[in-house]
This record gives C-alpha cells, structure tokens and sequence, in this order.
C-alpha cells in the first residue's frame, strides 16, 4: 500500500507541472496604428490569450511605413516568433494574412472597417468571387451601421461569438455596409438560413414607421473551430489513437463546421473508411468501439422494480457503449433490445416496452 500511495503522489506531482492547455494567439484580420508607431508588435496584430502568449506581445513582427498599406502573412509572424524562442508545444498561432492599414490623414475620419480587408479569395467550388471583402465580425459587431447589425445577428444565428466569425462580401456592398442608422432601423429578412455557406439577406430600412429604402446583401460566413486532422494514413475499422491525428484551428464554412468532428471525442474511436494523411475527420468517419459484437454470448441485466434478474441472450448485432442491441435468448426465436453498458454487459428496464418480449418468463433467467 506504501509503495502504491507514493507512486500517486509522484504521478500527481508530476501532471501538477504541466500546463492544462495552450496558450492563444489569434491573429486579428486587420488594425490601423498610430502614425508614430512605425514598429508592428505582436500585441498590436493578435488577441493574446494566457501568461505565455501575453509575454509575447513586444516581439517586434515587421517594420512599416505608416502612409502605406502592409500585409503580413501568419507565415512572417511564425517566422518572428521563431526567432523569438516560441515553444510552439504551450502556444498555439492562428489566422490568416493580417493588413495594417495606413494611418489617417489629419483632419479626416478613419475609414470604416470594410474598406481595409480587401483580399482576393481561392477559386471555390469553381466560382471565383473578385476583389472580395473579408472582416473579423468582431471588427463590425461594435459599430452602429449595417454591417455591425449583419455582424450581430450572423453571430447570434450561428451560436458563436463575433471574434470566432469571419464574413466575407462582395467589395460593392462596402459602402452599403457603412451606411449609419441615424435612428433608422434595420431589418434583416433572410434568403437562405444562416447556416449555409453563402447567405443572402434582404435589408429593410425603417425610419419613423415606414420603409423608406430596401438593398440586398450576400456574404460568406466563416467559423473558427478546432478541427482534427490526419498525421498519416488510417485504414478502415483502425482505432484511432493520439499519434494519428494533430489538432489545429481553421477557418470553415458552417456546411464543413457542422460535420467536422470534435477532436477530444475521437481517440479510441474506430474509422468507418480509410483516412489519408492530411484529412479533416468528419463526424461520420468515426464510430464508437463496438463493446458487443454479433454472435456473443452477453450478461443481461433485467431491471424489475428494486430486482435484478440476471440473463444470457446472443448479440443479434454489433454494439458500443449507450447503443440498443438486439438479442436473443437461446433457444427462442423472439428478439428484444438491451442496451450496451459494459463489454459484453447489457441492461433492460422491463418496465419499459423494449422488454415486453423479455418480460414473459423473466424467472426463467435467475441465477443464469
């Protein structure tokens, strides 16, 4: 017992030294410095998440001329960290290409949001979409105009938070996007739900009771989701294990993010295909183990009131945990369903109509 207790307590003094979790860096889309600020620092392009990424904020990124535009790529901001000394093991980098925009000029208002994301997207689906504009939602939620009410309201639809949703629109909408309210109401009557991947809403403007102008509006929405990826080459009925998949952050259109499956929830499971090295594992390419399996002898337990009576029956079918299965007691020809608790452990409430057909002769079970 000695032994065993201090093999605990060096176990447990061992897991206390690791981090529970990563730390964060998430690239923004795009920022506008002060046009003193000619260094571009971590903390002034990212949302910093956690003491090890926090530490991170001085590192100077790139260097700029504050009356011009720059993009950087998150391969240049990897590169900076890189050199930096990131142990990319308790930090985690997301994002895309981040634009710092040129300082205003004096005397002049910012422009709006939209104006600054100009990027041109891949070819999808063989449609190319020119001089599109993509934005953090997070960046247009804040403001008191068309775009901000889009924004909130995409966000809300799709169960997220602003700063885990990008919207990408077409470049002419821009200036709709801008137009203020000035006590002016916007309502957003949708197209298409705003779960597909290209959404289109009609826009009503109400001022003092009536409708006094009308516009449309497509985007493109995009969530920020972990996803689980393939290190290499799984084949069919493989039981996945932690060496076989990385996890990382993407931007993924709803239709993608409502079948990817959750990373955490698929160590142990077994694929329904071969994955290749390099795939998203989708909801469906993975199953539960199967704890039963077809043609095996299980222990049933029947649950009758405060009883349990005990039963053999044969696995009709393949099971994992919390799944129904078929059975059937040997000799019989009727079937009934149980539910997997155990490897080759069922249980069956009879009170419930799934055991009617178990519940005709439930003493001829006791003590089997």
């Amino acid at each position: 017992m000695m032994r065993l207790t201090s093999l605990t307590a060096a176990a447990l003094g061992l897991l206390a030294t690791l981090p529970a979790s990563a730390d964060t860096i998430r690239l923004r889309s795009s920022v506008r410095l002060d046009a003193q600020q000619t260094s571009v620092t971590l903390g002034a392009i990212a949302r910093l998440d956690g003491a090890e990424a926090a530490a991170l904020a001085s590192t100077v990124i790139a260097e700029r001329d504050p009356a011009t535009l720059l993009e950087i790529s998150v391969d240049d901001v990897k590169r900076r960290l890189d050199n930096a000394g990131v142990h990319w093991g308790r930090v985690n980098l997301s994002g895309r290409a981040i634009l710092v925009r040129p300082a205003a000029a004096a005397g002049t208002a910012a422009p709006g949001a939209m104006r600054a994301v100009a990027v041109n997207p891949p070819v999808r689906r063989g449609e190319r979409v020119s001089n599109a504009l993509e934005v953090n939602a997070a960046d247009l939620a804040a403001g008191n105009d068309l775009g901000g009410a889009i924004a909130r309201q995409t966000a809300l639809a799709l169960g997220v938070t602003p700063g885990s949703l990008r919207l990408r629109f077409e470049s002419r909408d821009a200036a709709t996007l801008e137009r203020p309210s000035h006590g002016a109401d916007f309502e957003l009557i949708p197209q298409t739900d705003y779960g597909s991947d290209r959404v289109g809403l009609q826009v009503r403007i109400w001022e003092n009771g009536r409708i006094v102008d009308r516009t449309r509006v497509s985007f493109e929405p995009l969530v920020e989701a972990p996803v689980a990826f393939m290190r290499r080459e799984v084949p069919r009925s493989g039981v996945l294990t932690a060496d076989d998949f990385g996890t990382e952050t993407r931007w993924l259109p709803p239709s993608q993010h409502a079948i990817a499956a959750t990373p955490g929830a698929i160590a142990g499971r077994v694929t329904t295909q071969r994955l290749k090295a390099g795939a998203i594992v989708r909801s469906k390419h993975v199953r539960q183990r199967a704890l039963v399996q077809r043609g095996d002898r299980v222990n049933v337990q029947c649950l009758v009131g405060g009883m349990v009576i005990r039963m053999n029956a044969e696995a009709l079918e393949d099971g994992a945990l919390g799944e129904p299965v078929e059975l059937r007691r040997p000799g019989e020809r009727s079937v009934f369903t149980a539910t997997v608790i155990a490897p080759g452990e069922l249980t069956l409430d009879l009170s419930t109509a799934s055991g009617t057909a178990a519940a005709r002769n439930p003493s001829e079970g006791r003590g089997s």
